[in-house]
């Protein structure tokens, strides 16, 4: 009885070894993770950032194309 005794509390330390090593992977992990999830919120920034100047260079071009056109269907029209 006493050897089962002694190969199972070898099998347990390698067990909680093994779980051991499991916790500190997965640490490092969350780690990992967390800064990951950091830098693609602040590349999303950037980029949100950059879609915000597009837009309003869009917005703009619009403006001035419609004042454009309007100058034109004004003079045409003998409005100047």
């Amino acid at each position: 009885m006493e050897p089962r005794i002694v190969k199972l509390e070898t099998k347990m330390d390698a067990v909680l070894d093994t779980l051991k090593e499991i916790r500190t992977d997965m640490r490092e992990f969350r780690v990992e993770t967390r800064d990951l999830r950091k830098e693609m919120a602040s590349e999303f920034k950037a980029v949100r950032h950059e879609g915000i100047k597009v837009a309003l260079w869009l917005l703009s071009a619009g403006v001035a194309a419609f004042a454009i056109l309007a100058g034109i269907v004004a003079k045409g029209f003998h409005w100047f």
